[in-house]
Parts: C-alpha cells; structure tokens; sequence
C-alpha cells in the first residue's frame, strides 16, 4: 500500500483474533513469496495461533542476503523508507489494536497501515441458483435492469488499474460445503422465517441489549430475505438483497442466493 512494489491487491475476509476482518492481500505478493522460497531465499516457519489457525513465519536465508548485496541503492532505500521510522533505521512492527493496524517503533512514533482500508466499487448483481438445487418455488430475480446503477456513482479506487475485463452474460457460483445437520437447518428456518405464514423479511446483525425496552434505533442498511423453497429439516433455498452505502456517496446492491 506504499506504492514501492507494483502489486495489485485486492480485499479478503481474514480473521485475526477470532475477529472476521477485511484485509487488503496481493495475490502477486504472496506468489513471488513463495517463489523465493523455491530459491531457497527465504525459509519458512509453520506455527498455529491462539485460535489454532496455521500461519507461516519468513527469514532470510544466508543465500538471500547474498543477493540482497547486490540490490541497487536507489531500490533498497524505497524499502526502507516504509519499514523504518523516517530519517532513522529504526524498524518499525506492525501492532493490532482490535480494529486497525499500526506500524509503530520503540521510540513512540506510530503511523495507521491502510491494509484494512479497503475500496468500495459499485456493482449490482443477480441472484443464481442451478436448477437441479431447486424444489419448487417461485425462479430468482433478475437485476439486469438496474445494471446501470453501478456506473453513475465514484469508486474509491487508489491504485492504477492497468486492466480492463468486459464480460457478458455470465453466471458465477461462490459455494462452501459447510456439514450441518437436521437441528441447525431448523434453527436455519426458524431465524430466517420460513416457518412464518409471512416468510422472509428484514434482517439485522444488531443484537438488541435492552430486551425489556419499547424501541430498537439501527442502520438502514439491512438485507433483505425471500424464501424461494424449502424443507424444514434437509435445506433452504433463499435470496437475500444487500444494501448498504458508500463512504462518498455510491451504493450497492446485489441479489444473492444460498442453497
């Protein structure tokens, strides 16, 4: 995010201290990570964290400080100038305050990383599920009419995109296998309201912390659930309509689907 290597990136959910978070991950980065332990530049340690999730520590090998020898001045102090303190060589740690990372050195000086400040671009999508998951019901929805939406609103785009993709016409299916059984397919059904003789509605992640009070004041951003089929205890079949609002002004919307 500092602009001295010319990689894309591009957000992924991450967790960090059992907390889901949105970090912004260079696929290019990590490809020539393990390109240099292929060369054996860099050797890898393999630990688990306090949740149990494997991560992999790096050190330069004694042939990869042979090799960084031989990098040109001007490159190497590009680098330094975002892993050390200006006008020091006082390396700086990246540190997690629960919400957001810092690079921090001993002597106090501290900077906020923008790895966790992800871009917003709009979009609308349409919800899609294969035919052969379906038990009856009524067939998704269709946002093509709205595609226009995505285009009149700003993207918070920093970096320079050097590609562009049009495509037409296209189904993409995102799925996880996740075992579940009977007990927590009803309670599925129950939360999302299947069950109810008006199915589906609003839903909020909000939890409300006055159970006894008479009102609940929340975002208006809220997804909304519509049961295409389902059976009480073996599946669902549902599409949800996510809204929610840029920082400066765009929207988004989309149609997703879940089986």
């Amino acid at each position: 995010m500092s602009n001295v290597l010319d990689f894309d990136y591009a957000p992924q959910s991450d967790l960090i201290e059992n907390r889901r978070v949105w970090l912004n991950i260079s696929q290019e980065g990590k490809s020539d990570i393990e390109f240099l332990r292929e060369e054996e530049l860099l050797s890898g340690l393999q630990i688990s964290s306090r949740s149990y999730k494997p991560i992999t520590c790096y050190q330069i090998t004694a042939k990869g400080k042979e090799l960084v020898k031989r990098v040109n001045r001007k490159e190497k102090e590009a680098v330094h100038e975002s892993v050390y303190m200006r006008g020091s060589r006082e390396l700086l740690r990246a540190v997690w305050d629960g919400n957001s990372y810092w690079l921090e050195s001993a002597s106090g000086y501290r900077r906020k990383s923008t790895i966790t400040d992800t871009e917003d671009v709009s979009y609308v999508s349409s919800a899609y599920v294969p035919q052969c998951l379906r038990y009856g019901g009524r067939p998704t929805l269709s946002n093509a009419h709205r595609a226009h939406e995505s285009a009149v609103n700003t993207n918070q785009i920093r970096d320079e995109l050097d590609e562009v993709i049009t495509l037409n016409s296209v189904s993409i299916i995102v799925a996880e296998y996740i075992p579940f059984g009977a007990n927590q397919i009803v309670q599925l059904n129950n939360n999302v309201g299947s069950t109810e003789r008006v199915q589906g509605g609003f839903i909020s992640p909000a939890v409300d912390d006055d159970s006894g009070g008479t009102s609940m004041e929340m975002s208006p951003e809220l997804t909304s659930v519509d049961i295409l089929d389902y059976t009480l205890t073996n599946h669902i079949n549902f599409e949800a309509e996510i809204r929610f609002q840029e920082d400066h002004g765009g929207g988004r919307a989309k149609r997703a689907s879940h089986n």
